[in-house]
């Protein structure tokens, strides 16, 4: 361990002093020649001091590494957890994407709200978010883009279920508000495989939910502009 190797060093270096003041006593005691005394101290002090200076080099220099395999144990640590939120919050938005049955059915969205599965994906987010903020880098801006493609799909999501008619479907008016959150939600599935790759038996959005994002967009233009 280090703290054995310090106190050893410093145990050397407190018998090199001890031998320094001994000398000096019995230099008093036999009275040797007081100009030899006095080299004789010098030297052994500046011996003292080299040595002291070595050891305290030495103690930071361990201090440093140590402290860089801490944090790196940190970060693996941090980056593991981050991945595994990243791939829960995914699975969810995933499953809520793909339940999606035709754009203008109310059906989609009066389900996401009785379901109540914004609240628990909005949780991971949020942890993921606190997870990759100490990390930084591309990591911590693809868990802000997902966090916030999301909040604005949240907030179209309950804006439509504060109106849900009473019988049918949409009408046209709403086509560009639920392509906006199909949009959003691809959106966020999207940088969360920033964090976290892809598994290859893993679930994906559903090839024709994507073209009916994507032809929506065709359509009306970028719907994504506020992100």
């Amino acid at each position: 361990m280090p703290s054995r190797r310090v106190v050893l060093a410093a145990l050397i270096v407190g018998l090199v002093a001890g031998a320094v003041l001994t000398f000096v006593l019995l230099a008093q005691v036999l009275r040797f020649d007081s100009q030899a005394v006095e080299t004789g101290v010098i030297l052994a002090a500046t011996i003292v001091t080299a040595l002291a200076t070595g050891v305290l080099a030495w103690f930071g220099w361990v201090q440093f590494v140590v402290d860089r395999h801490t944090r790196e144990r940190t970060e693996r640590t941090a980056t593991l957890r981050a991945r595994a939120i990243a791939r829960l919050a995914r699975r969810s938005l995933v499953e809520m994407i793909n339940q999606v049955q035709g754009i203008l059915m109310v059906a989609w969205i009066a389900a996401i709200g009785a379901s109540k599965a914004l609240d628990p994906i909005q949780a991971f987010l949020r942890d993921l978010i606190d997870e990759t903020a100490p990390l930084g880098g591309d990591m911590a801006t693809a868990a802000e883009r997902a966090l916030t493609a999301f909040l604005f799909a949240a907030d179209r999501i309950n804006g439509l279920r504060a109106n849900l008619p009473a019988t049918g479907d949409f009408g046209g008016k709403e086509l560009a508000e639920q392509g906006q959150i199909l949009g959003f939600l691809i959106a966020a599935v999207e940088a969360l495989r920033v964090i976290a790759p892809s598994l290859p038996d893993e679930r994906a959005v559903k090839p024709e939910v994507q073209a009916m994002a994507e032809s929506i967009e065709r359509f009306f233009g970028p719907l994504l502009e506020d992100l």
